[in-house]
């Protein structure tokens, strides 16, 4: 099957979510490559929230749990975003660290976004296992004492003011207004005494923002403070994620971005499907994942061995964490452009029209091609065949110009032209007899024009003069074109000498031709 989705200079289609069927052989196992790069992390603070922590409870969309996915319609990413080649203006958006493509969505509580046999079209996954939002560390707290300080491993690192904070011994409605290194303060004071048990502040939060401007858009998709399921300290102590998955304009790259992220002083080790699955969990044409295990403090990821393969995040020596800014980009890297261009006929004087012809000499890697013009839209549907494709005739002096479109990959589809007939050889338009009588000094003479002429010397020119006149002693005779402007083109000035007449006067058989080009 082809690729509908075209890039076309002078017109557009306007499509849904979902711009086209799959091409003839994507893969993202095989046509995507992939980098690793280290930058700065850059959260994102405004777009939209999709979901801002609310509660803990378990199965819940306001505890970032398995409550719910997001579906954002068509028209959500402002452009249009080719995903295994493939066009996409909208996308859902799981709890767990992942997005998907398609018409058929992630589940709510799809942990493994690559090795699930759901049949979503495609899928990123950030850091794809059971999480939940929100930072959880261990607290002693005193009966009546709006203190917390930290008990064994905790750490105030992932805490932020304003945020709910709840566990054994708070008090409902509790919030953080203040901390330092060692403690923490809240609004309301304990309700009982205890020693390393969790306290969980509620500051879990997904939203997405486009940023930059066209065509350097990125739309990302954010994850804010997330942990693993559950309150258990060996498990969730200091652990949190903050990533993020940008999708970009320019090339349709797919980035994973990570922030902030530590297991903390949990003594678990943790791990998570990362990288780029397609329509089936087929490894690995449909699988591009990596794979981090141990040792591997910088996250330095491996290529991915099965679809299940997982990066290891782990404190536990020898650890691994990713450090702030590591950037994962998988990428569609360059392909062979088709060959061709485009010529024009000559001007069809009866209908003022020309005609313009794309000559296809080579295919690139294109599986086949499409060939659109700005004016009269598609001229050649999926052809393979290396020809001549003309395009119905436009009336002269309008511009033409067409795509030849990669059916594999829209970035290498090519532009060619714009291509114009003016008609600037007067072909269309024969000369015009005008008697001039002897007893005038001049003769004014009108052109008509039918192309789109509009100034004499500027884009409508004299071609030649053709002349019979009966006259004695042609040294006598002195013969101007004027232009309007006052502009003065001597065509005859003392010329010939003694001879008579120029041309043949005999029903004006033979005519004196004076060639030229003036006022050009």
């Amino acid at each position: 099957m082809r690729q509908l989705f075209k890039k076309v200079s002078a017109f557009a289609f306007a499509f849904g979510a979902l711009l086209a069927a799959l091409p003839l052989s994507a893969q993202v196992g095989t046509n995507y490559t992939f980098s690793q790069t280290t930058g700065t992390y850059t959260p994102i603070t405004g777009g939209t929230v999709l979901v801002s922590q609310t509660t803990t409870t378990a199965s819940n969309a306001g505890s970032l749990d398995d409550g719910t996915v997001y579906t954002l319609p068509g028209g959500t990413i402002p452009f249009t975003f080719t995903y295994d080649g493939v066009g996409y203006t909208g996308l859902t958006v799981g709890n767990n660290g992942s997005i998907s493509f398609g018409a058929t969505p992630m589940t709510a509580n799809t942990y493994g976004a690559l090795s699930t046999t759901t049949a979503y079209a495609g899928a990123v996954a950030a850091y794809s296992r059971d999480l939940q939002g929100g930072y959880v560390f261990s607290a002693n707290r005193t009966l009546a004492s709006t203190v917390l300080t930290m008990g064994t491993g905790g750490s105030t690192a992932g805490v932020t003011v304003g945020s709910t904070i709840s566990g054994t011994g708070s008090a409902v409605g509790a919030t953080v207004v203040s901390f330092d290194a060692t403690s923490v303060t809240m609004s309301l004071p304990a309700t009982s005494t205890g020693t390393n048990t969790a306290a969980w502040v509620w500051n879990g939060e997904i939203r997405y923002e486009t940023v930059g401007v066209s065509p350097n858009q990125e739309f990302v998709i954010q994850w804010s403070n997330m942990k693993p399921f559950g309150t258990t300290l060996t498990t969730v102590n200091g652990f949190r994620m903050n990533m993020q998955v940008r999708l970009k304009e320019i090339d349709n790259s797919v980035e994973i971005h990570y922030g902030d992220c530590t297991p903390g002083a949990a003594t678990s080790t943790t791990t998570a499907q990362v990288g780029l699955r397609g329509p089936n969990n087929t490894f690995a044409t449909n699988v591009n994942n990596r794979l981090v295990t141990s040792g591997a403090n910088d996250w330095a990821a491996l290529p991915g061995a099965t679809n299940a393969s997982a990066c290891r995040l782990s404190a536990t020596a020898p650890a691994n964490v990713p450090a702030s800014g590591t950037v994962y980009r998988w990428f569609d890297p360059p392909c062979a452009a088709p060959i061709a261009n485009v010529t024009t006929g000559a001007p069809n004087c009866a209908t003022n029209q020309y005609t313009a012809t794309v000559n296809l000499t080579s295919l690139g890697d294109a599986p086949n091609v499409d060939i659109i013009s700005s004016v009269n839209g598609l001229i050649a549907d999926d052809v393979v065949a290396l020809a001549a494709y003309p395009s119905a005739p436009v009336a002269l002096g309008t511009p033409e110009s067409f795509t030849v479109v990669h059916n594999g990959n829209a970035l290498c589809n090519i532009s060619l032209g714009p291509v114009n007939v003016l008609d600037g050889d007067n072909t269309c338009h024969a000369a015009t007899v005008y008697p001039v009588s002897n007893t005038l000094p001049t003769r004014d003479v009108t052109f008509c024009m039918t192309d789109p002429g509009t100034s004499l010397g500027v884009d409508v020119f004299v071609q030649s003069v053709e002349l019979v006149i009966a006259h004695t002693w042609n040294d006598d005779m002195d013969i101007q074109l004027i232009n309007p402007n006052g502009t003065i083109v001597n065509l005859v000035n003392d010329r010939f000498g003694s001879g008579d007449n120029l041309g043949v006067i005999a029903g004006c058989a033979t005519k004196f031709v004076l060639p030229g080009r003036w006022w050009r």
